[in-house]
């Protein structure tokens, strides 16, 4: 069976789609390169913060959890550069997609999203044991 979306691919099909939804929705005027980096960095993050600061939130004090936060935000950032401004160069990968395929992917998008965001739930919920302990 063929993988949908190469793993390798998921957050630039990301922006793609999130570019072209937002331009669909606003134009130019709303900025969707702006936007859709922000929810692929938001996205990012949050799995980022899930699978590794949770582990360490454990470990370390109050004070470094938000140096860990920071030190995310900043890797993040510096992983733009395979989404930010290169829509006009993702395209020929999938503007010829048929209507099936783009819907099947689309459905394991929004799944992915709201995996990245119930997986930091449990964030929330060891911060306050953690915090009843002390």
């Amino acid at each position: 069976m063929k993988i949908l979306i190469k793993i390798k691919h998921i957050f630039p099909y990301l922006y793609y789609r999130f570019y072209q939804y937002v331009y669909q929705k606003g134009g130019e005027k709303w900025n969707p390169e702006l936007r859709a980096f922000g929810f692929v960095c938001v996205i990012k993050n949050l799995l980022l913060f899930s699978f590794v600061g949770l582990p360490l939130m454990s470990k370390l004090s109050d004070d470094s959890i938000i140096y860990i936060i920071s030190f995310m935000i900043l890797i993040v950032s510096l992983l733009r550069k395979n989404t930010h401004k290169k829509y006009r160069e993702m395209m020929p990968l999938w503007e010829n997609e048929s209507e099936s395929q783009r819907k099947y992917k689309g459905i394991f998008l929004i799944f992915f999203c709201v995996f990245a965001i119930f997986s930091f739930i449990p964030v929330f919920i060891i911060m306050d044991l953690i915090s009843l302990m002390i």
